[in-house]
């Protein structure tokens, strides 16, 4: 954890000193060159400035410079913390000794090493006895030189001075550590959740993974992508002997860990019910999945939209729980059209447990070549940087253009419709598609 906090320490000191001795730069040279234009030989002080002001422009410049390459190293050596600050603070504590010492006018060199000495702890990672050590040695140097100009009582003062902004700044460093090991163990636990929610992704992912190839009378084609790593989209097929005998597509309320996570839980037994119930009428199917999943789910608060298809020898059946009307394609007149229906039809929800609602089993008759477009409101809902709806008419438009392709085609063909509408507007659900052609 040291180790992780001097990193930490390093990486911002380095951002910061780029800024701050590009400004000293500036500031010096500027100051040089006014100095320079106001030179007055009555005042031989000013020469000095002049020098004082002139080195420290360099002296800057080189470590904005040295400090600018050292940021480019993507793994820092122990050996080499610090580095550039060290340098900086060297350079100018050494200025700040030859003003003291040599300069005629000792007192601003003192002020400048007090705020210097007093922001060590803030701008090196070193343990405080070393810091203790460091002040002692340098206040013993300056002390002869301070008591011979301003006498004992300054002395005093200045040492009484630089102990409370010593403790001052020692404070502030063990909050900035503190609030450094915060935020390492947050990202650290982000981490560990991240790494959580990939494990789930792909345990979820396993399940949209259909192998439809040998498939009877039907051409299935399919599309998921969830906005984050885990889906709250959810669609199964249900085959047996080669024969799609039916699936389910549903979309789960809300987004992010629970909705991946009910997904998974419901999957099982809506394929469950499904089976158990093929000689009964399909809406008491889709009754038998709302009760069990009102009570396997909990508290959980999230419910579910969506629709129950089952393939007969002629037509299918299908009962929908309030989730948006299938597109479907006739061959014969070379259209598309969201199915007409009754809107109390395709009204209700899955896992309101204090609701009751009435699921009605509807008919679709296709016929060969004719095809059933199912989707979540991931696709209508998408937005684009004007926060436009990509809307039904625009869905339906797409998947007329491309009716001609095949379905694997035609859902990358949408697919790529809907990123163009969108842009670089994130999106704000998972998007799932799902084309089967009779034929």
């Amino acid at each position: 954890m040291q180790r992780e906090i001097k990193n930490v320490v390093v990486e911002r000191n380095i951002k910061l000193l780029l800024k701050i001795s590009f400004s000293l730069f500036l500031l010096c040279l500027l100051l040089m060159i006014f100095l320079v234009y106001c030179l007055n030989p009555q005042f031989p002080e000013t020469e000095d400035y002049i020098f004082y002001s002139g080195a420290m422009s360099v002296f800057e410049l080189f470590t904005f410079l040295f400090a600018l390459c050292f940021s480019k190293i993507k793994k820092i050596s122990r050996v080499f913390y610090n580095v550039p600050l060290i340098i900086n603070f060297a350079g100018l504590e050494i200025l700040c000794g030859l003003i003291f010492f040599y300069g005629t006018n000792p007192f601003s060199a003192l002020i400048i090493f007090v705020c210097l000495a007093t922001i060590i702890p803030l701008i090196f990672a070193i343990e405080p006895l070393y810091y203790v050590i460091v002040m002692i040695g340098m206040g013993v140097l300056m002390t002869p030189k301070l008591n011979d100009l301003y006498g004992i009582t300054s002395v005093y003062n200045s040492i009484g001075y630089v102990v409370i902004m010593t403790a001052l700044a020692m404070n502030r460093w063990f909050s900035v550590k503190r609030s450094i090991v915060h935020d390492i163990k947050t990202e650290e636990r982000e981490k560990q959740i991240q790494q959580e929610l990939e494990m789930a992704a792909l345990v979820q992912k396993s399940f949209y993974q259909h192998n439809l190839s040998g498939v009877k009378d039907w051409n299935v084609a399919y599309y998921n992508n969830p906005m984050i790593s885990l889906s709250g989209d959810l669609f199964d097929f249900y085959v047996r002997q080669n024969t799609l005998s039916g699936l389910c597509i549903f979309d789960v309320s809300g987004h992010g860990l629970a909705s991946g996570l009910v997904t998974m839980m419901v999957k099982n037994t809506m394929e469950e019910e499904f089976y158990e119930n093929e000689d009964v009428e399909l809406d008491f199917t889709m009754r038998r999945i709302n009760e069990r999943v009102s009570v396997e789910k909990g508290s959980i608060e999230n419910y579910l939209t969506g629709i129950l298809l089952r393939f007969t020898n002629q037509n299918i059946e299908m009962v929908n729980a309030g989730h948006p009307l299938p597109i479907i394609y006739h061959a014969a007149t070379d259209t598309c059209e969201y199915l007409n229906c009754d809107i109390n039809d395709i009204q209700g929800a899955i896992g309101l447990a204090d609701l009751n609602f009435d699921f009605k089993t509807l008919e679709i008759n296709l016929e060969k070549h004719d095809r059933i477009i199912l989707y979540t409101d991931g696709v209508t809902e998408a937005k684009n940087i004007l926060n436009y709806e990509y809307g039904k008419e625009r869905f339906l438009a797409s998947a007329q253009n491309h009716r001609n392709l095949a379905p694997k085609d035609q859902i990358t063909a949408i697919v790529a419709d809907i990123n163009q509408f969108m842009g670089k507007t994130p999106r704000t659900d998972d998007i799932s598609i799902i084309v089967l052609e009779k034929l």
